[in-house]
């Protein structure tokens, strides 16, 4: 599957020629970090339910003194992210913020930060709008249900969670014929949801740039969302700041770019590709091999989120 465009050319870590250490639990490293930027997505649930000892583990942390920040790339507003994570049976008290590539995503547009959206005034969107239709609400801005007279796309999910990307090929070809912009508020290429693996608006996004269309992203990898972390937490230096993640190409990319330390989840994305079970520890060799194709690595793995 295609990387999002703007993460081709980024070259290979040099961490990626040693091993990986492969840690336990959180407790092992508590002493280098004092703050967690916890992905959500294949680390705390998988979609219907959290993982077995997360919220034992999530407990301990903060008896610990360690300060939580949920670090998603959801594609919906950061109050309705805490909110749902009582869904998952998280109490929101446990966290000190959420930061998301939805709320990314509404703040560049409410604040003309991506100067190809200027002056914009329809959009298209393609999502399910019982998971994201609060994105650009409240900006003056028009959803509309014909591409011909949209000023750009926004792609937040898939419109079913079963869809391939042949549903949307004459979208794209029609918006990419017209040089539309493209914003993706989920750069998330594929999820695991319930033990079956689903793709994500990014997986769009790069269609459309292998089309010829410009994206434009808001989430991890990309900086804006460490900049909201920061923002949240301006005592804690970002490399007291353990970012965690199942995303090679996401949450250990961005993590790195941004000067933190980092910690893949392998239970996640990896366990579903390597037919392991969550809790499993990985075999050395498929680890290193999946850094390799990644061009990145983690300082340290975990099998599951655990103290």
């Amino acid at each position: 599957m295609p990387v999002p465009i703007e993460d081709r050319t980024f070259p290979l870590s040099t961490t990626t020629a040693a091993a990986v250490p492969v840690i336990a639990g959180l407790a092992a490293i508590a002493d280098r970090f004092d703050a967690a930027l916890l992905d959500q997505w294949g680390v705390i649930h998988d979609g219907t339910k959290p993982y077995l000892g997360v919220i034992a583990c999530l407990e301990a942390m903060r008896k610990a003194g360690k300060r939580i920040v949920m670090l998603s790339n959801a594609p919906r507003r950061a109050g309705l992210s805490r909110e749902r994570l009582r869904t998952y049976g998280i109490d929101p008290a446990l966290v000190e913020g959420v930061v998301t590539s939805g709320e990314a995503t509404h703040r560049a547009v409410a604040e003309g930060a991506i100067p190809a959206l200027a002056g914009a005034r329809t959009y298209f969107h393609v999502g399910r709008f019982d998971h994201s239709d609060d994105v650009l609400l409240g900006l003056p801005l028009e959803r509309v249900e014909d591409v011909g007279a949209a000023d750009f796309l926004l792609v937040t999910n898939l419109r079913r969670e079963t869809d391939e990307l042949g549903p949307y090929e004459a979208t794209l070809a029609a918006a990419t014929k017209r040089g539309l912009p493209l914003l993706c508020a989920n750069p998330d290429l594929e999820v695991v949801h319930n033990g079956r693996r689903e793709l994500c608006a990014g997986a769009v996004a790069a269609r459309y740039a292998e089309l010829g269309g410009v994206p434009h992203y808001r989430g991890k990898p990309h900086p804006e969302v460490y900049g909201m972390v920061r923002a949240l937490l301006p005592d804690v230096a970002p490399a007291r700041m353990l970012a965690v993640g199942d995303g090679l190409g996401t949450d250990i990319l961005g993590g790195r770019r941004a000067g933190h330390p980092t910690l893949l989840v392998t239970g996640g994305l990896l366990a579903d590709r390597w037919g392991i079970a969550p809790q499993a520890v990985p075999d050395p060799a498929h680890l290193a091999a999946a850094c390799a194709e990644a061009g990145t690595a983690p300082d340290w793995a975990i099998p599951t989120l655990a103290w």
